[in-house]
């Protein structure tokens, strides 16, 4: 490394999070942009794990499985970057779960 010591390596950390099937699109985007963006602005590496993928715990054996309607989401990266990551992804989520709760009492005023 020119100019003095190579700077230092911190560990990777791994997140193993569940999702509910339903919000994968939504996590995505249209092509990738979403997932996308989040993780440029995490600077995270971010999978969304086939339906039935199961996490590994900390000893290596599989992690418990989350429910029937989830999908294993694993984020590897710098502990700061991986809570930027969460939160992100969490936000999303909730922003999606609000708009689907309108559009569904917009529905169910316009039937009555």
């Amino acid at each position: 490394y020119a100019g003095g010591p190579p700077p230092p390596t911190s560990q990777l950390q791994t997140q193993q999070i569940y999702i509910p099937n339903d919000l994968v699109g939504c996590i995505i985007g249209k092509g990738g942009a979403k997932i996308n963006e989040i993780r440029h602005m995490s600077a995270s590496q971010i999978k969304i794990m086939e339906p039935g993928a199961v996490g590994v715990g900390m000893n290596g054996a599989p992690a418990p499985a989350g429910s029937e309607g989830e999908r294993l989401v694993v984020i590897t990266g710098q502990p700061a970057n991986i809570q930027m990551a969460v939160q992100l992804l969490y936000s999303v989520c909730t922003w999606s779960l609000q708009l689907q709760s309108v559009y569904s009492m917009t529905l169910c005023a316009y039937s009555d």
